[in-house]
């Protein structure tokens, strides 16, 4: 039986945050980036012969960039 073997993925998220008191309340901002080096790898590929898509073509990568701010109060 033949094998492939695909590139691996390398996924990488960073977190920056800060925290400040203001009076008895403290309020935390941070900001999350996903797959910080846009890495397009291969997730799956064909596995069936024939039909319109052609033998081991990509049938998904790996989502882009994304980036999301998120907050918190604690009182």
């Amino acid at each position: 039986p033949a094998s492939a073997n695909f590139d691996r993925y390398t996924q990488i998220d960073l977190r920056v945050g800060k925290s400040v008191q203001v009076g008895t309340s403290r309020v935390a901002v941070n900001v999350d980036i996903f797959n910080a080096l846009n890495a397009d790898s291969v997730l799956s590929v064909n596995n069936t012969f024939g039909g319109a898509r052609p033998w081991l073509s990509p049938q998904s990568i790996m989502q882009g960039r994304l980036l999301k701010i998120s907050g918190q109060l604690d009182f």
